[in-house]
């Protein structure tokens, strides 16, 4: 008779299933680098006992982003000011990844009719050139960005902005006059 007895001895711990036999199996653990298993087996036969070890190489899979968070820009979020001017910081997007040194760009899936830009490397969204955001119009407006990591798989967000209304100053007064007024000419003349 031959036994079998596999056992781990390096690694990140898994949970040997068939450890008896000369087919164990494992489900093979989450790794963000290439990673080494060793394991020892030990075979007794007719009163003799040898072991060996065998490595397994476990290489990490790309896991896709899971979601996107925001940073507060000028405004300390949730708020963008009518008549804001082109270049003002809005917020800052950062891609939360389960693979830790993935790098990620950035893209806008939505621009609210082209009133946002992105960088695609920092993922600061700004107010765009010749954007009309105007309390008057629209109480709040929404954008989608879209977070994709090295190997091109994605998450996008939506987020809304509440437009707040600013006191305008009135840029034009004109006044008409029929003509000469009396004096002492009564109120609503």
């Amino acid at each position: 008779d031959i036994e079998l007895q596999w056992e781990q001895i390096d690694g990140p711990d898994v949970d040997l299933a068939d450890a008896t036999t000369g087919t164990p199996t494992f489900d093979a653990p989450r790794v963000d680098q290439p990673t080494d298993l060793v394991f020892r087996v030990t075979v007794t036969e007719n009163g003799e006992t040898r072991t060996d070890e065998v490595t397994v190489r476990v290489d990490p899979v790309n896991d896709a982003p899971t979601g996107i968070t925001f940073a507060a820009g000028d405004f300390g979020g949730g708020v963008i000011l009518e008549n804001t001017e082109p270049g003002t910081l809005v917020v800052t997007a950062s891609a939360v990844d389960i693979d830790a040194n993935d790098t990620h760009s950035f893209s806008l899936a939505d621009d609210a009719d082209g009133r946002f830009t992105i960088d695609a490397d920092t993922g600061a969204v700004r107010v765009a050139e010749g954007a009309a955001i105007d309390y008057e119009t629209e109480t709040k407006i929404s954008f989608t960005v879209r977070a994709t990591d090295a190997a091109g798989e994605s998450v996008d967000r939506e987020l809304t902005l509440l437009v707040g209304d600013v006191n305008e100053a009135i840029d034009d007064v004109t006044f008409t006059q029929a003509g000469p007024i009396a004096e002492d000419a009564s109120a609503g003349t």
